[in-house]
């Protein structure tokens, strides 16, 4: 079974050092970039299993990122990490659909378990539109039949 990929998003090389050697020690493929430009062509790339991504960035905000990834895959598990964590930030990466919100320096054990809990997510996510869509196909006023006045009637009406 192929690992999983995560893509690390952070201008510190350290960091990404830091990170790339845990999430491999958690037998996860990590894949690294320090700009948003840089991020949002390996997303497109690698098609990581989540994201981890720091707001502040030499080229732009990781919000902005985080707001493209979103448009591109509704369903990606993106966890925004920063040193300064602000109210402000914090809100706008949880409306703009961050998973969650990890403040530096990181806790590893609980980024392990964010991480693992946020692939879960995403993957039920996707399961989940899947199974609506399946359904509704399956179930729409398209499949039914019938020719009584009374029927026909009601088939008007949901138009």
């Amino acid at each position: 079974m192929a690992k999983e990929k995560i893509l690390i998003v952070d201008d510190e090389p350290m960091i990404r050092w830091t990170l790339n050697e845990a999430l491999r020690g958690w037998e996860y493929d990590a894949v690294e970039a320090g700009t948003v430009a840089g991020a949002l062509a390996s997303f497109e790339a690698d098609r990581p299993a989540a994201v981890l991504l720091d707001i502040n960035l030499p080229d732009g905000s990781g919000l902005d990122a985080l707001r493209e990834i979103k448009k591109r895959q509704t369903h990606a598990v993106v966890i925004m990490i920063t040193a300064n964590v602000l109210l402000e930030d914090t809100i706008a990466a949880l409306r703009g659909g961050a998973y969650d919100f990890v403040g530096k320096p990181v806790n590893l054990n609980e980024l392990q378990m964010t991480i693992r809990n946020g692939i879960e997510t995403g993957k039920l996510r996707k399961e989940v539109q899947s199974m609506r869509r399946d359904l509704a196909r399956e179930f729409s006023f398209d499949q039914i039949v019938g020719e009584s006045p009374a029927m026909k009637k009601s088939m008007e009406t949901r138009l």
